[in-house]
């Protein structure tokens, strides 16, 4: 396993998985990492937990993660992402928690999860997503926790959370939501 903590590194160099290939557990905390690049991880085949929170990571690009096919964990919050792609999460089959809360995102591209069919908790409160989308979730049936409290929410699609049949915590607190149909007992 391998922990930085408030170091000035920028980004996490592609060979760096190259050596440390065996490694399960990555955590950079609090560093200045701004960047992470298409080959970053591409060494990375036996991560199984990942966390680059308090960072200030602006943008992933497309399949970052793609060869991490292990992942279980992925924290990337409290950095300064605006916009992530629908590919960006792809590949991330076995990815059971995502915690992406405390950025700048606004936007959730349609199908962004649509890789993440074992998915079960989802943080992505404390952003600034405006619209949740009727297929937002379509392939997360596994989903027991969203978060997505203090956000700019002011429009929920009928019928969004109605795959959802294993939710057990949805927060839409502090958003002005127009719509909401969540009807599970």
């Amino acid at each position: 396993d391998i922990r930085i903590e408030s170091s000035n590194i920028s980004f996490v160099p592609s060979e760096f998985f190259k050596a440390y290939d065996n490694v399960k557990e990555f955590v950079a905390i609090n560093c200045s990492i701004k960047t992470i690049f298409y080959d970053t991880f591409l060494s990375a085949f036996k991560l199984h937990y990942l966390v680059l929170s308090y960072n200030n990571i602006e943008i992933i690009p497309d399949n970052a993660f793609q060869n991490i096919s292990d992942l279980q964990t992925l924290k990337l919050d409290n950095n300064e992402i605006e916009f992530l792609t629908t590919s960006v999460f792809r590949g991330l089959n076995m990815l059971r928690t995502l915690k992406l809360s405390f950025n700048k995102i606004t936007y959730l591209p349609l199908f962004i999860f649509r890789d993440l069919e074992n998915l079960e908790t989802l943080q992505l409160n404390n952003n600034r997503i405006k619209i949740i989308s009727l297929d937002q979730f379509a392939t997360n049936n596994q989903l027991t926790l969203i978060d997505l409290n203090s956000n700019a929410v002011t429009i929920v699609d009928n019928g969004t959370f109605d795959v959802l049949i294993n939710i057990q915590q949805l927060n839409l607190e502090n958003n002005v939501c127009v719509n909401r149909s969540f009807d599970h007992t």
